[in-house]
């Protein structure tokens, strides 16, 4: 057993997450607003539920409580870099994540079934989501260069989608006032807007 004590102060086992029981929005968001991407190397912090609430902004509506929730698990066990998240030593930390993520779509989207069509759906949108938070917050170009820069990210293996997969998704992202429209926010402001994404969709 690994046990866990969430924000509402109840212990779960992180091997074996009982969705009815265990999992809650409440846990989840709080989690996520406090947990920063690119494991804090920025300028201002950027929390995982941001992030969440861009990505399910750039899928069709049928998608976006999945989408808002797909990086839930991390609530409970951080986030990692990709390079180190993908490791060979880290197997074990990914099937103590998949189980969570399954009592989490479990637990809070019981009736959107997501299907491996959705599922690369929503892989395309976080990749350019990524790349898209990369150019801008970590590699801080003065420009609107998230579009253009997509060819060099790609080709530094930086995601695995395809540039032209990616490019089908730009129109959605935020205008050329990204900065203003999606600063980074603190925690507690982060997690009303991902609160509130939640129940728009659910």
């Amino acid at each position: 057993m690994i046990a866990f004590r969430t924000y509402r102060g109840r212990i779960i086992d992180l091997e074996n997450p009982q969705p009815d029981e265990d999992i809650s929005i409440v846990d989840i968001a709080r989690g996520l607003s406090h947990c920063c991407r690119f494991a804090g190397q920025l300028r201002d912090f950027y929390s995982v539920a941001q992030h969440s609430v861009l990505v399910s902004t750039l899928v069709e509506s049928n998608l976006r409580l999945s989408a808002l929730l797909h990086d839930a698990s991390e609530a409970y066990i951080g986030d990692l870099s990709r390079n180190l998240k993908h490791h060979p030593l880290l197997c074990g930390y990914r099937v103590i994540e998949e189980r969570l993520q399954d009592a989490i779509y479990g637990r809070l989207t019981p009736d959107c079934i997501l299907t491996p069509t959705g599922h690369d759906c929503i892989k395309v949108a976080d990749d350019l989501a990524a790349c898209w938070e990369r150019v801008l917050l970590v590699e801080h170009h003065p420009k609107f260069h998230a579009i253009e820069d997509l060819p060099r990210l790609v080709a530094e293996g930086y995601v695995q989608t395809s540039f032209e997969d990616m490019m089908e998704l730009t129109h959605r992202l935020p205008g050329r006032n990204f900065m203003n429209l999606w600063e980074p926010l603190p925690p507690p402001h982060a997690e009303r807007r991902f609160l509130m994404a939640f129940g728009e969709y659910k």
